[in-house]
């Protein structure tokens, strides 16, 4: 229809193939449009490998002499299947600056047992789950490299950590030497 619109009238040209005038110049500002942005959508997601959303692109783009909308790079972004990766910030989840007295450290490195158990080590790390976090403490015998306790808990809590040491001295009873 485009190449045609010298020789032919517009109603000549729509009615045959049921095209409303709106759709065609839809159409054509659409591709003399989207040619260029996609290009330049790419480009610039592609520049900040893809650490880039919708918001920021449009403010690049537009910085660049390009007219645009966020709703139009949006659609751009949707029609390449780019999306924004988005970094999560390091949360500390641990407070070493505290006046708390601090255990004295009895295994300086010897990882090397002969006993079952005779060392036992643990831990606490946190899991994500379709619930939300949940904070694991878990109690590791050292000889065997097994579990032998563990607890879980929606909170870092003493109670918490002590119930997975009692779950340990209820699976092996008390260490040696303790």
């Amino acid at each position: 229809m485009n190449q045609h619109l010298d020789v032919y009238s517009m109603k000549a040209l729509c009615t045959p193939l049921n095209v409303s005038h709106s759709c065609f110049y839809a159409w054509r500002y659409s591709s003399q449009i989207f040619k260029p942005l996609t290009a330049l959508v790419s480009q610039n997601y592609d520049a900040h490998k893809g650490k880039i959303g919708t918001p920021a692109l449009t403010q690049e783009i537009i910085a660049q002499g390009f007219k645009t909308s966020c709703s139009t790079v949006a659609r751009v972004m949707m029609k390449l299947g780019i999306k924004a990766k988005y970094v999560k910030k390091f949360k500390h989840t641990s407070k070493s600056n505290h006046q708390l007295p601090v255990a004295p450290n009895l295994l300086d490195r010897e990882f090397e047992v002969t006993e079952m158990n005779k060392v036992w080590v643990g831990d606490i790390t946190y899991i994500e789950t379709e619930c939300g976090w949940l904070y694991l403490a878990v109690v590791i015998d050292l000889y065997s490299k097994k579990v032998v306790g563990w607890q879980m808990s929606h909170r870092i809590s003493q109670d918490f950590v002590n119930d997975a040491l009692q779950a340990a001295l209820l699976t092996r009873g008390r260490p040696r030497g303790s």
